[in-house]
């Protein structure tokens, strides 16, 4: 069996992988979105689930992964979701396939380029434009650094932005505009949700921990957290001590993508 089966295997069958092995991080990253005819005969973008084939739309490949954590480890068929930093309602998604299995979820989308994508494409999900910040810019308008007009590397942060432009100098910030910023907690009680839901993904370029740190993880945070550490961001350290305080432990890792779930179900899921 070669690494790409066994790859494949080890983490969308028995869902006991904790942490991929950086060495195989490439392979696994091509192989989990085209997987091999001799896997499966389905088309190229796709991965098994449940017996039958269905798009992974995730970048990694981890959507398939994690709705599988769900619904066959912690028994849960309809997780709900809220996806911070969506970007697109399908392209690069951890939570389309949550939205095309009928799950209720947030999206959450500070470019007012893409939102209306949201609105059109996912009309039964709670859809908000604004940015997702800590509580000292709740309520605030900040500056978002626009590189093009739908880049995920669009940003609040500044510095994050500077030194991707300066690794990419054929790239330049074209459009400065003010957005809104809320904090987690304020956007819950705005839209009356008394919890937070079972998924979370966040990506928010470089304000990932200023949104999580004031947000009371420990006693509401979702039962799985998928959220991207990005070297530009110099956060990573400080994530991973967040999350392991709050009462999480890292379960998957693909690229700069970390998936992460409660203390509380790690025997049922290593089970």
């Amino acid at each position: 069996m070669n690494i790409a089966k066994k790859l494949y295997w080890k983490i969308v069958n028995p869902l006991k992988l904790s942490i991929v092995n950086d060495v195989a991080i490439n392979e696994l990253r091509e192989r989990l979105i085209h997987i091999e005819d001799e896997i499966t005969p389905s088309p190229p973008e796709s991965v098994l689930y449940d017996n039958s084939s269905v798009s992974s739309y995730a970048q990694q490949g981890e959507n398939v992964v994690i709705m599988k954590l769900f619904t066959e480890v912690l028994k849960i068929t309809r997780p709900s979701y809220i996806d911070i930093g969506a970007h697109h309602p399908y392209e690069i998604s951890n939570t389309a396939l949550f939205y095309s299995a009928g799950c209720w979820g947030i999206n959450i989308e500070a470019n007012p380029n893409l939102f209306p994508l949201f609105e059109s494409e996912r009309p039964h999900a709670l859809n908000l434009c604004c940015g997702v910040g800590g509580k000292d810019a709740d309520g605030t308008m900040m500056p978002f650094y626009m590189i093009d007009e739908r880049s995920g590397r669009n940003s609040f942060n500044k510095l994050l932005v500077d030194c991707f432009i300066r690794d990419n100098p054929q790239f330049r910030i074209q459009e400065v505009r003010q957005i809104p910023i809320k904090s987690l907690r304020t956007i819950f009680t705005e839209n009356g949700i008394e919890h937070c839901p079972d998924y979370m993904s966040i990506d928010i370029e470089g304000m990932e921990y200023d949104a999580l740190r004031d947000f009371d993880l420990k006693d509401d945070g979702p039962k799985v957290l998928t959220l991207e550490i990005s070297s530009y961001s110099g956060q990573g350290n400080l994530l991973k001590k967040l999350l392991s305080e709050s009462g999480y432990f890292p379960w998957l890792k693909i690229y700069h993508n970390y998936t992460y779930i409660r203390n509380e179900y790690q025997e049922k899921v290593y089970a």
